[in-house]
């Protein structure tokens, strides 16, 4: 299904949300009103008609009817409150809008981010010599450079400008290295079980497999995936298509959403909009940014009604 039909499927489950809301709204109104005609009448004692209903007898009330006029509407009111106050989580705007420290944050299963297009040169692929050293292999001008990587994942994440030998890359090897060194902490001697889902724009695209050759030299063990479309950089209907559907499929491979992190740091100014946007609609889902320190800043925000491209 393409993303007009989507949001077409969306705007009549909204209305129809908010037919339903009218409806239960309606009865919570009558059955409040019939509760308060039963309590405020003069002969509904209740605690006369448990207890001595001969009173209410002589009084010409039968207790009997008096019990079947409050539970009908006693049981619509409270049914008609619980569904009002679910449809109301589904209508209203705004509830979540929070950052978070890295304390309360738990590691991620699954990683999905766009890929920033490696500049300057061409990035060409990773050697490793005889002594264990890595090299980053990037063409420019027809020249190939070779460019000695750090020793350590720990070191290739806080080199500084100068040291950096990863370019652009280093804030896609950043955005993983956080959640991967917090599983290796909780599960030490193991390697961490973690997905990245990256989406290319055509000029990323071809830049995928060396990205994906850097990122597991660093973090054995680690999964990399590319989204099996090329998007525009600039589509954001086609970015927010691609980190729905990276998302759901992530969940039909048992993640949880709570463990799925959507990060809006890699790709272009518009793709971190996206990425942030895409989480608005859910609860648990939550996303991250890499600031220019390196460090994670992570995000909850719930905005109940979908977005629209139109």
């Amino acid at each position: 299904m393409t993303e007009k039909p989507r949001q077409a499927a969306r705007m009549l489950a909204t209305i129809g949300l908010r037919l339903l809301a009218a409806l239960v709204g309606l009865l919570l109104v009558m059955s409040t009103g019939w509760v308060a005609d039963t309590v405020l009448d003069p002969g509904a004692n209740l605690w006369l008609a448990l207890t001595a209903p001969e009173i209410l007898q002589a009084e010409g009330y039968q207790p009997a009817s008096l019990w079947q006029r409050l539970i009908l509407p006693a049981g619509l009111l409270l049914v008609s409150s619980v569904a009002f106050y679910f449809l109301g989580r589904e209508l209203l705007p705004p509830r979540n809008l929070n950052s978070l420290s890295g304390n309360s944050v738990r590691p991620a299963r699954t990683i999905v981010a766009s890929l920033s297009f490696f500049k300057p040169g061409q990035p060409v692929g990773m050697r490793e010599a005889d002594n264990g050293d890595r090299y980053f292999c990037v063409e420019k001008a027809g020249a190939l450079e070779e460019k000695l990587c750090p020793a350590t994942l720990e070191a290739a994440v806080l080199a500084n400008r100068e040291d950096n030998v990863l370019g652009n890359w280093q804030q896609t090897l950043r955005l993983v290295a956080w959640h991967y060194q917090k599983h290796q902490v909780r599960n030490p001697g193991q390697l961490p079980a973690m997905k990245l889902v990256l989406i290319c724009t055509s000029k990323a695209w071809p830049q995928f497999e060396t990205v994906r050759q850097l990122l597991q030299s660093f973090m054995p063990g680690l999964s990399v995936e590319r989204y099996p479309q090329q998007v525009g950089d600039q589509d954001m209907e086609a970015l927010y298509t691609a980190y729905r559907e990276a998302i759901n499929d992530a969940k039909q491979q048992g993640v949880q959403e709570k463990d799925v992190m959507v990060d809006a740091t890699g790709g272009t100014k518009t793709s971190s909009i996206v990425a942030a946007m895409v989480t608005l609609a859910h609860d648990d889902l939550r996303f991250q940014y890499i600031n220019n320190y390196g460090d994670p800043e992570f995000f909850d925000a719930a905005i109940r009604n979908q977005p629209s491209f139109a």
